[in-house]
């Protein structure tokens, strides 16, 4: 064991209690070690690249038990307040020795050339890293320029890297801190670069953006049998300039052809257009088209369209227009096309193999296909997994496109839900692969294609991803070819597709009217289908007048003497509006017969007078009926007829059916009284509490005539009658009401 203060211990068990012996005092602060059985000794690291050897025999037989010099105890002391980095990891190969520093730098030593104590210099190979988290990665296409990719990081470091891994070279942007704000600190947010790397542009989180001019002209062959860089000119900021008033999310760079334009996007929600010249950039046009912050910019078709994302669920489609302006040509962007989305944009690609397909992702955790003229969404799947439901949310999308016999087209993304690197097959819409990795969230991943120069194999595909915890990977990219299945594997295949029927909605076909009238029965065969049937002629409704008809019998019997006339179903029926119900017509008194002289008015004649009579009856009753005698006979009829219905099925005892029995005998004294003195203008009536009551006649033009008896005999036993049983029924009109 060896201890901060230089102690190199051993943890004795021998006699069954463990205890620490104190075994050699080393002169530095013990950060890592590692055992070398090759040669049946152990390295101790240190601070400043310290290293020192001990062989096994030597350990055992050093024995230490007096306690170290207070000078020695200072030494260290100062040795621990040192910020040099330290040695945090030790591993021994077979020929070499591997260290990795505080700095996250790796060192490659070969053994035979170490020293057994000491400062060690420099390694054969060296490995810098972000000190940093590693916020990006982009791909470099400059064929004098051997570095394939450059990374940067949080604190403005840039590094330039080949395929297999090697730093060639290590740059820094410079940024500006803001005094006012001193609990926010300036970061490298994003950094982006032409083709031929002869100039960078960099945006930071105060929202500058700055011109670096970076030419690689030349490159020199080293013994180290790699390219170290030189550049022409020192790496230096031409210009800078506040284009966003917030962070700088994206920036997107159309160097192919005159002018150069330089696209950048903001939190501020603003998309800003810049013209590349030689003394550094002009403003040429600001879109302000979104409400939400911008994250991503897009050149297309040769600089024909730019595609912008935005926290509001659209991305804008602008097509480039140009115009002629004092001997030169202006550029602008036109929004020709708005596609909305279900949730807001994370990342979006475009298809390599159809630059008019654009695939993004979305925080509802989906994939969608569009398609970039008509705005139309293609396809849309779940970025889950087929072993588990959950589903993630992907950024930094990349297509590879499909190698015939090898690969399908593949989809490679981030997940940060999962801190994953995955690898979807957009034929199948599955789930190849999900590797880990970082310890912390994975910033960006970009696709590597190297070209085999040896034949004429597909090129070799390689992954690169930064994470946060500041570390770079290199990942190789290979899919398995996926035999076509069997006849036999084809027909068990077929028994999930026919579950999976289920899950699908119900067939409908409903047929319209029109449809359904060009069909025919078997009793019809006419080809026009099944004819509409005449619609019979309906039976003419009883008016129902009264519960209680006080109408004379001669006109009851003259209305049925006469010949009804065969109904028309366009002339109206005699209504009365302000009539209240409909009443029930009066039996027939057997003392009356109609009177044959009136039949020479003839039917139509009479029907005009009764229509007449009817409404001239009808038209004096302006007020409400609410509390007149009609309404009181009916409620008395149907409280009659209510207590009828639960006498008869009920079995208790009434209590009061001496009262009952007097008030139905009066009440019906009372009708009877008043048919028969019908000419008297006015009729008290004397209840059963002593009150008079001013009864005004109904019909002052009725005569005195026979009695008419009430339609619905009363049920209680007293009151039953045995003649009043067979009834005929007819309408009830006043005869002499228009004389």
């Amino acid at each position: 064991m060896g201890s901060e203060s230089g102690a190199v211990c051993f943890l004795d068990d021998r006699e069954g209690s463990q205890k620490l012996q104190l075994v050699l005092q080393v002169g530095f602060a013990i950060t890592s070690l590692t055992v070398d059985f090759d040669r049946e000794s152990i390295w101790l690291g240190g601070r400043g690249r310290k290293m020192q050897r001990l062989s096994f025999d030597f350990l055992r037989s050093s024995t230490l038990n007096t306690p170290m010099s207070p000078a020695r105890r200072e030494k260290i002391v100062v040795d621990k307040k040192n910020k040099i980095p330290a040695i945090t990891c030790m591993g021994s190969l077979s020929s070499h020795l591997v260290t990795v520093e505080a700095s996250r730098e790796i060192h490659i030593y070969p053994i035979e050339g170490l020293r057994d104590e000491g400062e060690q210099e420099h390694g054969d190979t060296s490995m810098p890293a972000h000190r940093d988290p590693v916020l990006g990665i982009r791909r470099l296409d400059a064929p004098q320029f051997p570095a394939s990719l450059f990374t940067w990081s949080r604190n403005g470091s840039v590094i330039f890297w080949d395929s297999l891994g090697k730093c060639l070279d290590f740059k820094a942007v410079t940024l500006e801190q803001n005094c006012e704000a001193e609990d926010v600190a300036n970061e490298l947010k994003v950094l982006r670069a032409p083709l031929d790397a002869e100039w960078f542009v960099s945006g930071d989180k105060y929202g500058v953006l700055r011109f670096v001019r970076s030419l690689f002209p030349c490159c020199k062959y080293n013994t180290h049998r790699y390219y170290r860089v030189y550049s022409r000119e020192p790496w230096a900021c031409a210009t800078d300039v506040r284009a966003h008033g917030a962070e700088i999310t994206d920036i997107a760079i159309h160097s192919i052809g005159e002018p150069y334009l330089i696209a950048s996007a903001g939190r501020d929600r603003m998309v800003q257009l810049f013209q590349k010249t030689e003394s550094g950039l002009d403003l040429i046009q600001t879109m302000d088209d979104h409400v939400g912050a911008v994250n991503q910019l897009m050149f297309m078709n040769d600089g024909e369209r730019l595609l912008s994302s935005s926290a509001d669920r659209t991305i804008l489609v602008r097509e480039r227009a140009t115009r002629e302006e004092d001997g030169a040509t202006s550029v602008a962007y036109l929004i020709s096309r708005v596609i909305t989305l279900k949730a807001s944009p994370v990342s979006m690609t475009f298809c390599p193999d159809d630059p008019n397909i654009l695939f993004v992702s979305t925080m509802d955790r989906c994939i969608s296909k569009f398609d970039i003229p008509s705005g139309r969404q293609i396809h849309c799947f779940k970025a889950s997994d087929s072993e588990a439901t959950d589903a993630v949310i992907m950024s930094a999308l990349t297509v590879a496109p499909e190698i015939p016999g090898q690969s399908p087209k593949l989809l490679v993304g981030v997940s940060g839900t999962d801190k994953s690197i995955r690898v979807y097959d957009l034929e199948r819409d599955q789930l190849l692969t999900g590797e880990f990795g970082h310890t912390e969230g994975v910033s960006d991943v970009m696709l590597l294609e190297l070209p085999n120069r040896e034949d004429d194999t597909p090129p070799k595909r390689t992954l690169i991803s930064a994470g946060i915890d500041g570390i770079v990977m290199i990942w190789d990219l290979s899919v398995q070819p996926q035999p076509p299945p069997e006849s036999g594997q084809g027909r068990d295949e077929d028994g999930p597709s026919k579950e999976a029927t289920a899950a699908k909605p119900p067939l409908r076909k409903v047929l319209s009217r029109s449809e359904l009238a060009g069909f025919q029965r078997p009793d019809n065969p006419s080809p026009l289908g099944t004819p509409t049937p005449a619609r019979e002629l309906s039976p003419t409704l009883t008016r129902k007048m009264s519960k209680l008809s006080l109408t004379p019998s001669n006109l009851k019997n003259h209305s049925l003497a006469q010949t009804p006339s065969p109904p028309n179903r366009r002339s109206p029926t005699v209504f009365t509006p302000t009539e209240p119900n409909r009443r029930s017509p009066s039996p027939v008194s057997p003392k009356s017969r109609p009177s044959v002289a009136k039949k020479s008015h003839g039917t139509r004649s009479t029907s005009r007078r009764i229509s007449s009579d009817f409404r001239s009856r009808a038209k004096p009753s302006h007020r409400s009926e609410f509390g007149s005698l009609e309404m009181s006979t009916e409620q008395v009829c149907r409280t009659l007829r209510a207590y009828r219905k639960k006498l008869n099925g009920s079995g208790q005892q009434v209590l009061a059916q001496k009262d009952l029995e007097r008030e139905l005998t009066l009440t019906l004294r009372a009708v009877n009284a008043r048919s028969m003195n019908s000419d008297e203008s006015a009729e008290t009536e004397t209840d059963s509490s002593g009150k008079d009551l001013d009864r005004k006649p109904s019909y002052s033009s009725i005569s005195s005539r026979s009695p008419h008896y009430p339609r619905h005999a009363p049920s209680t036993p007293l009151l039953r009658q045995k003649n009043l049983r067979q009834v005929s029924r007819s309408r009830s009109y006043d005869a002499n009401a228009d004389e």
